[in-house]
């Protein structure tokens, strides 16, 4: 059921975002198929609508999902799962806000392509503060 309702909300978020987006890579639908859905069906919607929202090709594949992220902080994995929540999961020394502030924008970037406007969107800031964010951090 999980392609199919993939499929399904493929078409509603076309639709929604006037974008022409025509299916998954095969490596896509297998991360489809593989992943254990913990938030069900509205993860998968969540994920869908992302993925056509910021995507950049007709194609969906397995970064455009976003399915869980590791980042090294430290030398210790932080890891952050977008579904309806964001799951964090901290080093055993801690991590400061402001890592924690320079890796959310990192992978906002990076899920954006590097487009500021979206991943401010993702942010839920401005883009004057992304901005004001990204030369605080030294981000490149």
């Amino acid at each position: 059921d999980i392609l199919l309702l993939a499929e399904h909300f493929l078409h509603i978020f076309n639709k929604e975002h006037k974008r022409q987006v025509a299916g998954f890579t095969d490596e896509a639908k297998e991360l489809l198929l593989s992943y254990p859905w913990p938030g069900n069906v509205r993860e998968l919607k969540n994920s869908i609508d992302r993925a056509v929202l910021l995507g950049s090709s007709t194609l969906i594949n397995s970064n455009d999902l976003n399915l869980g992220s590791g980042h090294i902080v430290n030398n210790f994995p932080v890891n952050i799962k977008h579904d309806e929540k964001i799951h964090i999961e901290f080093p055993p020394q801690g991590i400061s806000l402001e890592e924690l502030e320079k890796t959310a924008i990192e992978k906002a970037l990076e899920l954006s392509r590097g487009n500021q406007s979206k991943a401010a969107r993702l942010l839920r800031i401005s883009r004057e503060t992304l901005r004001y964010r990204i030369n605080k951090h030294r981000i490149s």
